[in-house]
């Protein structure tokens, strides 16, 4: 089952890449890596401890095509099931000015490294949309607003509403970006995400998420370095809060923390 959908969403990406990029585009391709303090994901700490994420990004035209993996540097207990790699196709419908952009995703999960056989791979169609509105002295707001669907292994519906606020403090050289973000999930994704024990079956669970809830507060500020034409540098920090109550109580009774500080350094690469 896992190949063959692996397969089915490569020959979806590949053949969605080929017909909707003209022949005329360039290829742009762009890496990154970023050590960060810890790897949280839509208001779950999934690891307290420092992390390795690289990232590609390979763009022709308005269709993209991302792959992101996270890995623990530190080898503790379930480390592997934390080792995570995400493919996500999309194609960017932009409004005339360019000011906005929709853009329709397909997006693949896939846990490589989980000996026990418990993270499954899991797939999401996504909706995404951003705006932005420049205004004096090279400043800018961005409202995103963006629909997941999973299906496969986790099901149900991920929304999350933001707003970022980028600057220029030195010309060509120092930024400034700002953002916050709120996410809502559906009873079966909440239910999926946060019941307790993780991977425990319904009768042995001693908590059971049972409604949609808004799940996390993110906010995160960055200030991107750019180093040469090629290379930009970028610290950051982010704090995310968990915003139900009974998720918040369910998690520290089970000794997890429901909210996260942290830093990371990124340098990304144009080729």
């Amino acid at each position: 089952m896992r190949s063959i959908g692996l397969t089915a969403f490569w020959g979806l990406a590949m053949a969605g890449l080929a017909w909707a990029a003209e022949p005329a585009e360039q290829l742009d391709v762009e890496g990154g890596v970023e050590l960060t303090s810890s790897y949280v994901w839509r208001g779950e700490v999934v690891n307290d401890e420092p992390c390795f994420q690289p990232t590609v990004d390979f763009t022709l035209g308005g269709a993209a095509l991302r792959v992101w993996g996270t890995w623990d540097l530190r080898h503790t207990a379930e480390s592997s099931a934390r080792t995570r790699m995400d493919i996500a196709a999309s194609y960017a419908l932009a409004s005339a000015d360019g000011r906005r952009v929709v853009a329709p995703a397909l997006i693949a999960y896939v846990y490589q490294d989980d000996y026990l056989g418990r993270s499954r791979d899991t797939f999401e169609v996504a909706l995404k949309y951003h705006a932005s509105f420049p205004y004096a002295g090279g400043r800018c707001l961005i409202p995103t607003a963006a629909v997941h669907y999973g299906f496969n292994d986790i099901e149900g519906v991920y929304i999350a509403m933001g707003l970022r606020h980028g600057a220029e403090l030195v010309a060509g050289k120092v930024d400034f970006d700002m953002y916050g973000n709120i996410g809502w999930g559906s009873r079966d994704y909440v239910e999926a995400k946060f019941s307790l024990p993780k991977f425990a079956e319904e009768s042995d669970r001693i908590y059971t998420a049972d409604q949609s809830a808004f799940l996390d507060l993110t906010i995160a500020m960055t200030v991107p370095l750019t180093i040469t034409d090629r290379f930009v540098l970028t610290p950051g920090l982010k704090y995310m809060r968990l915003l139900d109550s009974g998720l918040r109580n369910a998690l520290e009774n089970a000794d997890m923390d429901p909210d996260n500080f942290g830093g990371s350094l990124a340098l990304n690469c144009q080729f």
